[in-house]
């Protein structure tokens, strides 16, 4: 309380010398002064970093006012915001108002390579190493420093500098903030205290009063709300206009009667609905109660034929595996002494090679019930086959134009065979053969080709780039990232199905994260619903809603610092919000055991 009393009399000094020197320069200059709720615009101005609308309340300042002593800081200001988030168009507007002024010329010239080095630069870092978190303090911090610079606070950025020693960031994110760090040091022992400090204090002073008005009004809805209604009518004759604080409120709650009647009409028609499925499951069971008798009789007549059932099958089945592995081991036999056939040597050249492999790699799969034309064998080995007959209707260095038509004929042989029925004594069984015994030779050829990943192993990049310029986008993306795994991971502990197909459907939709992101979360959801979460996953789920809370805006009076993001990211960030809170502990409809 007593911090505020001071601040607020500081505020109040400054406002009174805001006004002497404005007032000295106005009379000096023979023009209008600019209100105190210019200044205020200001001060929001530079506190959101918005440079476009700080040369905007410049053009409609008199310009004779604008290079005098008091308010030539702020062009300044302007000029360094621009030059920081790199728009041009305020640069050069912000010059033109600095031509033929000596001091705005010199100054701005001075600090050209500090406000250059303020510009944000793409940073790599480790995926796993930030977190949205420690990216929102980061791009917070890099606000506080040019606000503090632009407006000569020298303590305050070295107090700010402070708060990096010891901080747990990556190592290139901390040179990032270091860089901007410095520069907005040496910005601020350039530029003295001005008024742009004081329009700021203004701008804070004024949503300060806001946010104690809007809690004052929270606390006295609160009272109103708790009053009984016979307590509320002898409210109303306090004043002697008839009228008290309560009044307005009870407007306002008067007003809110649609909607509660509405939300209390759904309310109800939910609750019919419910009774009425009730009243139908008891009736059910009145029905079915007359045949327990028969039912219990004809259930153990199905265990009892099920129980025979899965003896018949298990017997069955042994009798099928030992039959199987008979014709396995003869099948291998036949087709490792078919060795007539071999691999082409032609298709190891460079302009081959890839597509070549990657088809061998299919026909080894070849069997009897992998082939015909409806087959995956055949399918993806046609592939690569459309391929390697494109290439071998070029140039290519070393094979000539014979032997391209023998290697294509080849392959036309091969898709004939795939096409028909399936044959233990052909080309494909030594291709088989052949292939089995060169897969080292083949990985060894392929070192220098790039590793595709397998889909088990599809997660996050190791590294991402990050910039603490600009919205925060990526802030909300990292956050939205982190509640929806702590959702997938939940609903695949509780086996909610339905839980999962909405979120995957979210994930489907969103335009707010990454591919990267999103080809994580899918594999994320595909071990969840097959029960496969670790421990490993488990790290996921650190308390993620407070940061979806400060991107949606739910409760901004509880953030000092919000996210900012667009109205749309807002929404999306909401919907999440009320997925991951409201989604229930367990389903007893639609899990694994009734699928």
């Amino acid at each position: 309380m007593l911090n505020r009393i001071i601040r607020q009399a500081a505020i109040a000094i400054s406002i009174v010398a805001l006004g002497n020197a404005v007032a000295e320069e106005a009379v000096t200059t023979n023009a209008k002064p600019p209100t105190t709720e210019t200044f205020v615009q200001i001060g929001q101005a530079i506190d959101s970093l918005d440079s476009a609308r700080l040369v905007e309340l410049i053009n409609g300042i008199p310009i004779k006012i604008v290079r005098s002593e008091s308010i030539r800081s702020v062009p300044v200001t302007a000029w360094v915001l621009a030059t920081a988030s790199g728009d041009e168009s305020s640069t050069k507007a912000v010059l033109s108002v600095a031509e033929s002024d000596q001091w705005l010329t010199q100054t701005i010239k001075q600090l050209a390579d500090d406000a250059g080095a303020l510009k944000p630069l793409p940073i790599s870092v480790e995926a796993d190493a930030v977190t949205a978190e420690s990216l929102a303090w980061s791009k917070q911090l890099r606000r506080d420093l040019l606000i503090a610079a632009v407006t000569g606070q020298r303590d305050r950025v070295k107090h700010l500098r402070d708060e990096l020693v010891g901080k747990p960031l990556p190592e290139s994110l901390l040179d990032e903030l270091n860089r901007v760090a410095d520069a907005s040091q040496s910005i601020a022992e350039q530029l003295p205290p001005s008024i742009t400090g004081v329009a700021v204090n203004l701008f804070n002073a004024v949503q300060q009063k806001e946010q104690d008005q809007q809690q004052t009004s929270d606390q006295l809805l609160g009272i109103y709300r708790a009053t009984p209604s016979q307590d509320r009518k002898s409210l109303k004759l306090t004043r002697g206009d008839g009228t008290n604080a309560y009044s307005v409120l009870q407007a306002r709650e008067q007003q809110r009667a649609s909607l509660v009647d509405a939300y209390g009409k759904l309310y109800d028609s939910y609750w019919k609905g419910e009774i009425s499925r009730i009243e139908c499951m008891r009736k059910m069971q009145e029905v079915k109660s007359a045949d327990l008798d028969l039912t219990q009789k004809r259930a153990i007549m199905i265990w009892t034929l099920r129980k025979m059932r899965a003896e018949n099958a298990k017997e069955k089945l042994d009798q099928r595996i030992a039959a199987n592995r008979i014709k396995t081991a003869a099948l291998q036999e036949r087709t490792a002494s078919d060795l007539s056939s071999s691999w082409p040597s032609l298709f190891r050249h460079r302009a081959l090679r890839g597509n070549a492999d990657a088809m061998l790699r299919e026909l080894k799969s070849y069997s009897p019930s992998n082939c015909g034309p409806l087959s995956i064998c055949y399918a993806k080995c046609v592939t690569e086959m459309r391929v390697l007959h494109r290439l071998l209707q070029t140039d290519l260095d070393g094979i000539g134009s014979r032997q391209q038509a023998g290697l294509r004929t080849y392959l036309r042989e091969i898709e004939e065979e795939l096409q028909g029925p399936y044959q233990d004594a052909h080309s494909i069984a030594s291709i088989k053969a052949t292939a089995s015994s060169d897969d080292t030779a083949i990985a060894a050829s392929s070192k220098t080709d790039v590793a595709i990943p397998r889909p088990d192993s599809v997660g996050l990049p190791g590294s991402v780039l990050v910039s603490l310029g600009g919205d925060d986008r990526e802030v909300a993306s990292l956050g939205l990232y982190r509640v929806i795994a702590k959702s997938l991971i939940q609903a695949g502990k509780d086996e909610d199905i339905s839980t999962l197909r909405d979120l995957a459907n979210s994930i489907a939709k969103t335009k707010l994260l990454t591919s990267e992101q999103k080809a994580s979360l899918k594999s994320l959801g595909s071990r969840a619903y097959h029960g496969k979460v670790t421990n490993d996953d488990l790290e996921i789920c650190r308390p993620a809603e407070e940061m979806l809370a400060r991107i949606a805006s739910v409760n901004s009076l509880s953030f000092p610092s919000p996210i900012r993001v667009d109205d749309e990211t807002r929404e999306q960030a909401f919907d999440m919000l009320l997925t991951s809170m409201m989604r229930p502990s367990a389903s007893s409809s639609d899990t694994k055991s009734n699928q």
